[in-house]
């Protein structure tokens, strides 16, 4: 059985091959640390490191150990991050972001899946399924989902054209079946862009606006919402917990005005990984007056 300090401390001087230095990175005494890596030998019943006057090197043994031992501390910090989230309420919460494929929809559906949500990413767009789009660009559902997984959630990929009564209907049905609930649902429906033009194109009478283009706007801005809050709001209201309802407004995909949610989080995220592993670095010295956590 061993505790978190002999391995942060086992790591930190396979990782820097001398005492000294691995000492100074955890910000300990290099006898403590000698003395954790002895008592990590001892239970473990190998010889891990290989020490000379000059430098360290690890066995045969350690070496093979070393991996094991970094995953092993990896997994409590993101064990701790998961109780910190249990206890806010964001773990585990289920996430509906219709209208997920890009600009804020994705950014929002990213900074859920940081919070280690489930989040259920759909629209049109999307690479296993077709479904005619206003839009001709490359993004997809199934890549925000896969973006959501890496930044720690669960990403699921759904395509649904939310004009489609009968299409969200059976989204909230699959849903309620795989999940029984939702906690967050996010409303970012949108497809407008190539249709209200540019700049030159604004502040017109009615009379010179394309009638069909003004009254498909409309369906796409207002009919998409009204859909999906009628399937799916029911998945929220016999929740003993109250959950989120966010009709987001547009502000558009131009790039001088869209904010790019998803780059901040990716970022972000990125940041806070880096930051847990120097944390953890710093988390090796040994208090005897606590009991100390057991790996069997």
């Amino acid at each position: 059985m061993f505790n978190i300090a002999e391995l942060n401390c086992f790591v930190a001087a396979a990782e820097e091959v001398h005492f000294g230095r691995a000492a100074a990175r955890l910000n300990q005494s290099q006898s403590t640390l000698t003395l954790q890596i002895r008592e990590l030998e001892a239970e473990v019943g190998l010889k891990l490191l290989h020490r000379t006057t000059r430098s360290v090197e690890p066995t045969s043994a350690g070496a093979g150990f070393l991996p094991l031992a970094d995953r092993l501390l990896d997994e409590l910090s993101n064990a701790v991050e998961d109780l910190h989230a249990l206890a806010r309420g964001e773990r585990g919460s289920v996430a509906v972001v219709a209208g997920a494929t890009r600009g804020a929809g994705r950014g929002i559906a990213l900074a859920l899946g940081e919070a280690g949500a489930t989040v259920i990413c759909t629209g049109r767009s999307s690479s296993a399924q077709r479904i005619p789009s206003d839009y001709d660009r490359p993004e997809t559902i199934e890549e925000t989902a896969a973006m959501v997984g890496d930044l720690g959630g669960t990403g699921v990929a759904h395509a649904v054209d939310h004009l489609d009564p009968d299409q969200v209907a059976r989204l909230a049905e699959r849903i309620g079946r795989e999940h029984g609930h939702i906690d967050i649902l996010v409303n970012d429906i949108w497809g407008g862009e190539v249709l209200k033009g540019g700049p030159p194109e604004w502040n017109r009478p009615i009379w010179e606006v394309d009638l069909a283009d003004g009254l498909r706007i409309l369906r796409l801005a207002i009919d998409t919402h009204l859909v999906t809050s009628h399937h799916l709001l029911p998945l929220m209201i016999d929740r003993q917990l109250p959950g989120i309802y966010l009709p987001c407004q547009r502000i558009g995909d131009d790039a001088a005005r869209i904010i790019s949610l998803e780059r901040r989080h990716v970022v972000r995220a990125r940041r806070r990984a880096d930051h847990r592993r120097a944390q953890r670095k710093q988390d090796c010295r040994p208090n005897h007056s606590h009991d100390r956590l057991l790996w069997a």
